[in-house]
């Protein structure tokens, strides 16, 4: 027992200097990452004049716009941002994945690779982009944070308090109010995930309180007379109202995201790819047959990429 327990201690230690020194990596990358794009515009007056105006007529992403202001500014705080975020990314990225009890240091450290092995392209709009990495890469954040509660909460054995129940609700309004995909896709979620904590009555209850969080700040989003504007067609710069909501967003995966994620991303497509043949084949149920044809055209897409992206269309019309 006692050479099971050093040895747990051991890897713990070594995963905590591990994420230590992922967080050093991603320091260095938020220092020497400049400003760039609308962080200028952020930077100035004119974000203050939003901030001022609370963002009416502009957006509803109130947190994520007044932390572009504040990061904008402030390089100690920006790289502050740029490394936690970074670091809790790549820490619920492998728990999810893995599970807390069966990661080990080299997952932080491959996670962290493949974040880095993306396009440039991709990048560059993301990690390289401070107003995007507030944007999407806390937004996924945000997304895992709430995954990995519930794979990995079990309140059973625990005295619910009612900070708990105000920490979720902060949660749910915070996470409402970074940007509009991330509050439309958890708010599908925290409603699914009713069903899935049925049988957990305490943590059915956090949940509730975490969709009612994740409500109020949808609404404080959505309140934003800016949206109205581009559903009707009045805004010049966004719109949807002369092409349609639905074929804007078709034409955007279909042209933009087939591109960026498919074709642009060869290592990660490997990866998946192979993690997706190994999955298949280690479970004895299914068509040996239909595993066959999914393989072959797995493997074909790492020679092709440009196939996956007709298959990706046709399956869009379809």
């Amino acid at each position: 027992m006692k050479i099971l327990e050093q040895k747990r201690k051991s890897q713990l230690n070594t995963t905590h200097i591990i994420l230590f020194g992922i967080g050093i990596f991603w320091a260095i990358l938020g220092f020497v990452t400049p400003l760039t794009g609308d962080d200028w515009t952020w930077g100035s007056q004119i974000g203050l004049n939003r901030l001022a105006n609370g963002y009416v007529g502009y957006n509803g992403r109130i947190l994520s716009n007044t932390l572009e202001i504040i990061i904008s500014r402030s390089t100690l705080i920006r790289v502050i941002l740029f490394t936690v975020i970074n670091t809790l990314l790549v820490y619920f990225v492998v728990n999810i994945a893995v599970g807390k009890d069966k990661a080990k240091p080299w997952h932080y450290l491959l996670a962290t690779g493949l974040f880095t092995t993306i396009s440039t392209s991709v990048y560059a709009q993301s990690f390289g982009w401070f107003a995007g990495f507030i944007n999407y890469i806390l937004g996924a954040l945000v997304i895992f944070v709430y995954c990995h509660w519930i794979a990995t909460y079990h309140p059973i054995s625990l005295k619910v308090k009612a900070i708990n129940y105000i920490g979720m609700f902060v949660l749910g309004v915070a996470s409402a109010l970074i940007i509009e995909h991330v509050t439309f896709y958890l708010l599908c979620l925290s409603l699914m995930a009713f069903l899935y904590l049925r049988k957990s009555r305490r943590q059915l209850r956090l949940n509730v309180a975490y969709f009612s969080g994740i409500v109020v700040g949808g609404l404080i989003m959505f309140l934003n007379p800016s949206y109205v504007r581009v559903f009707t067609g009045h805004d010049t710069l966004r719109h949807t109202a002369h092409h349609g909501l639905f074929s804007q967003a078709i034409t955007m995966y279909t042209n933009q995201m087939a591109k960026y994620v498919f074709q642009q991303n060869g290592l990660l497509l490997l990866v998946l790819s192979m993690g997706i043949i190994i999955l298949m084949y280690r479970d004895t149920r299914g068509n040996r047959l239909l595993k066959g044809i999914l393989s072959s055209y797995l493997l074909g897409t790492l020679c092709s990429p440009r196939s996956f992206v007709i298959f990706f269309r046709l399956t869009i019309l379809i």
